[in-house]
């Protein structure tokens, strides 16, 4: 979790776009052509989880992957 957090409870917008740089590196990419498809993934988090203004916290980010694909984000934010 320290590669996505600087402060171990939530993730930042550049906390996530860091961490997803990183697991390309790790993997030799491929890597978007550009950073807006990675703020695009991060924007569609923040609906889902409705936390709108600040950092997202761990629980919620991961409720994101269990649970996105059968519940619905509503434009929370």
């Amino acid at each position: 979790m320290q590669e996505i957090s600087t402060d171990g409870s939530t993730i930042t917008e550049q906390n996530f776009i860091d961490g997803f740089y990183h697991a390309l590196d790790a993997s030799n990419g491929p890597w978007p052509t550009s950073v807006e498809v990675v703020q695009d993934y991060w924007s569609s988090i923040v609906d889902w989880t409705a936390v709108c203004s600040r950092g997202i916290p761990f629980k919620n980010f991961a409720d994101y992957f269990v649970y996105s694909s059968y519940v619905k984000s509503d434009n929370n934010c």
